[in-house]
């Protein structure tokens, strides 16, 4: 004799095994989706805003180009208003001049190429070590006389030393650390020639070829007019 479930258990069942199947259909189909779709608008958010930063980059881009262009004339200009290095010389004897002036004492003048970098084309640095002697006012004058150089010169350095202190107003032992820039037209020159080309020659273009030579005439018919 057989038993039937009671309806109730039955609608249970069902239940439980749509539950069931739901439950996997949303683990192993909708979640996958939705965490795909959660991926993807994330990635979206980041390509957006590089867009956006990069189109900020190109909005700046005129701007930068006119900056440089304005640092490209200003490069020019002070190269332009540098003196040439065959006066240098000229310039050292400014230098000594100026110390003369303020009635100070040139113990020594010592020259040394400079090291500093990303200077323009044909722009040499050289660094002048000064020692001077004298008072405080005397110095003082020698620095300002440098200053006003200060279209083609930099002070590095200076340092002043009180050898003995003998009166109210010493005798005292400066040192000035001076760069210097001249324009050297051979440097310049030498910069924009080709890799592996010697200084002092030109390069120029290849001869063009020659004409081929003109065909043979055909030659006349025979029987010609009698």
């Amino acid at each position: 004799m057989s038993s039937k479930l009671p309806p109730q258990y039955l609608f249970a069942l069902a239940l439980a095994l749509c539950v069931a199947v739901i439950a996997l259909f949303f683990t192993l189909y909708v979640r996958p989706r939705q965490d795909a779709l959660n991926t993807m608008r994330t990635d979206l958010a980041t390509k957006q805003t590089m867009a956006d930063t990069y189109r900020a980059d190109v909005a700046k881009l005129p701007a930068m180009k006119t900056q440089v262009a304005k640092l490209e004339a200003d490069r020019a200009e002070f190269v332009r208003a540098l003196p040439n290095n065959t006066q240098f010389g000229q310039v050292v004897a400014q230098i000594r001049t100026n110390v003369a002036a303020a009635k100070a004492d040139m113990q020594s003048l010592n020259f040394v190429p400079s090291s500093v970098p990303n200077l323009p084309a044909g722009v040499r640095a050289t660094d002048i070590n000064m020692s001077v002697s004298g008072r405080f006012t005397q110095l003082f004058q020698v620095l300002r006389s440098l200053e006003t150089q200060s279209r083609f010169t930099t002070i590095n350095n200076v340092s002043l030393t009180l050898p003995e202190a003998n009166s109210l107003d010493p005798n005292i032992a400066g040192t000035y650390i001076v760069t210097v820039y001249t324009y050297d037209p051979a440097l310049a020159a030498a910069s924009t020639l080709p890799v592996g080309a010697a200084p002092g020659t030109t390069t120029t273009p290849a001869a063009a070829p020659a004409p081929a030579a003109p065909a043979p005439a055909a030659p006349a018919a025979a029987g010609g007019n009698r």
